[in-house]
């Protein structure tokens, strides 16, 4: 299973993100996918992850994400700004 990370300045272009990464699932190995994405692009305010076991499952979550739909697997979000915590 991996994580694949999508972030986007907002909630509109995360799902046009989602959208373009489609086409991307049946090229690209799931875990070379996830991998890029997690190390190589900026971290923005509205995020989402699609946990994938493999492509069809990537696929599924992708697409459900750009529609706007999140369904199992796919978790969305957005950063809010705080103050500090501190975790023992």
């Amino acid at each position: 299973v991996v994580p694949v990370v999508l972030s986007a300045a907002d909630e509109v272009a995360l799902r046009a993100q989602a959208g373009r990464l489609v086409s991307l699932a049946g090229d690209v190995p799931v875990a070379e996918l996830g991998h890029a994405l997690a190390t190589t692009r900026s971290v923005l305010e509205h995020r989402a992850v699609v946990v994938a076991g493999g492509e069809a499952e990537l696929r599924e979550g992708l697409l459900s994400l750009a529609a706007g739909e999140p369904q199992g697997g796919v978790v969305v979000g957005s950063a809010v700004s705080g103050g500090r915590a501190f975790l023992f």
